[in-house]
């Protein structure tokens, strides 16, 4: 049988969310200071990418090139 039938599983965003955030992760420093989370009341989140790092967005608005999706299969 092998692992072709989990190909063609998709979950949605909401589903991703629930199982993000099933456990709280502290990321530590450097995330939580780039992110900002650290400064702030509220759990604690990473800045992995240039478009979260706390600094760009108090200096103005900036246009980021997205970033990587999961490619989606089709029905």
């Amino acid at each position: 049988m092998g692992v072709e039938p989990a190909v063609h599983i998709s979950l949605t965003d909401e589903e991703v969310n629930t199982i993000e955030n099933a456990y709280e992760f502290d990321p530590g420093f450097p995330h939580t200071f780039l992110s900002g989370s650290m400064f702030a009341q509220g759990p604690p989140k990473g800045g992995y990418s240039p478009d979260v790092v706390w600094w760009t967005k108090m200096l103005g608005t900036f246009d980021w090139v997205e970033g990587a999706k999961p490619i989606r299969p089709h029905p």
